[in-house]
């Protein structure tokens, strides 16, 4: 007869298998929406897999004292993927932060990020259809030379988000000597394809007409997700007639542009999102179609339709696992700008998942700080 302690170890071995076999998702091309936060937590938090690691062994020395060998092997087994999810992004992180002369922290890891000290300012920088459009000022303690600047679009799939919410970000890029302008945009719905740019555009033109105001030198400009297809879109359109400022600004070029797992090219990424469900949702929103009826819509919404040389040089970060935004609409645009001779580069983060960075500290993080890093102030 099976005894109450029998079962009872067998259930927590079940339960304890469901976390060993979780690393599995990454693994899939197409998830339903609820993976996608298994997938995140899995890749952002790999070493972390230690921790079931043990507990298996512990399993494992329980089922061999109890004589259960088939437990013990699957248990065995477990305990060896549990360490391989561990141990294999950090080579592959290791790896890709040598190739790009980044040096990863394992006291980093597990370090609080800077303490933000919060905006010195928050100013309306337009009003467009009795809509207040805000951003809020970060200015450094020490500048970096030529006091420079950046414009940085949040991220939240054109629909969600808001100025601040990254304000890890914001105090990092001011430790560093940048003042920071953390941008509002009109949000959708309804279809705001056509505005939203525009607004970003007109926020870069606002600041620059306020260099003198601030103290700043060369004007950047940045995003993150949907935040990075903005900012792709506002440097990119300087002088095609695109995307006018939705604001009585002139258009200024900035002087270099980043961009963190951008959207790039919208047709490709409604055909290759693993995420289809949810890009379907932002599409209803955000164009009010899909590519098949609103072709033109779509095309002119893709930073790669406007790339021809004299661009400014531009930074592209991606998670090769990501599954909302695949590394290779970053690819898509690295190959075009390259084409076309415009100074870039592009970091792909080995085992990361869509905004990765949300984790402070990460080797995904640490690994795409360093590289903006070099990249601003290179």
């Amino acid at each position: 007869m099976t005894s109450a302690r029998t079962i009872g170890i067998r259930a927590l071995a079940a339960l304890w298998a469901l976390v060993i076999i979780s690393p599995a998702v990454v693994f899939l091309p197409v998830l339903p929406e609820w993976a996608a936060l298994v997938s995140g937590l899995v890749t952002t938090w790999s070493p972390l897999m230690v921790v079931p690691a043990l507990i298996g062994v512990v399993l494992a020395v329980v089922a061999r004292r109890l004589e259960m060998r088939r437990m013990f092997a699957a248990v065995a087994v477990g305990v060896v993927l549990s360490l391989l999810a561990a141990v294999v992004p950090l080579v592959a992180g290791m790896r890709t932060a040598a190739e790009n002369d980044v040096a990863l922290s394992v006291p980093g890891y597990f370090s609080s990020p800077p303490t933000p000290t919060g905006p010195h300012a928050t100013e309306v920088y337009a009003t467009v259809d009795g809509e207040q459009l805000k951003l809020d000022v970060w200015r450094p303690a020490k500048p970096a030379p030529g006091n420079p600047a950046i414009v940085w679009a949040h991220g939240g799939g054109f629909v969600l988000g808001h100025r601040g919410q990254a304000p890890d970000r914001n105090q990092w890029l001011t430790d560093h000597g940048y003042t920071v302008f953390d941008v509002d945009y009109r949000l959708s719905p309804p279809p705001r394809w056509d505005q939203q740019a525009r607004d970003v555009k007109c926020a870069v033109g606002w600041v620059a007409q306020r260099a003198g105001q601030y103290g700043i030198g060369a004007v950047s400009v940045g995003g993150d997700s949907a935040g990075a297809n903005l900012a792709l879109l506002a440097a990119y359109t300087t002088g095609t007639g695109a995307y006018p400022p939705s604001c009585d600004v002139p258009e200024q070029r900035p002087k270099s542009v980043v961009a963190y797992y951008p959207p790039t090219d919208m047709p490709e990424l409604h055909r290759t999102s693993g995420l289809p469900g949810v890009v379907d949702q932002v599409e209803a929103k955000y164009y009010g179609g899909t590519p098949e009826t609103m072709p033109a819509e779509f095309r002119a919404s893709s930073p790669v339709t406007y790339v021809r040389p004299g661009l400014p040089p531009t930074l592209l970060v991606h998670g090769a696992n990501d599954h909302l935004v695949p590394a290779g609409q970053s690819a898509i645009l690295r190959d075009r700008l390259a084409a076309a001779g415009v100074l870039n580069r592009e970091v792909v983060v080995p085992w990361a998942d869509h905004a990765f960075d949300l984790k402070w500290g990460s080797w995904p993080t640490q690994i795409a700080y360093g590289v903006l890093a070099q990249f601003l102030l290179g």
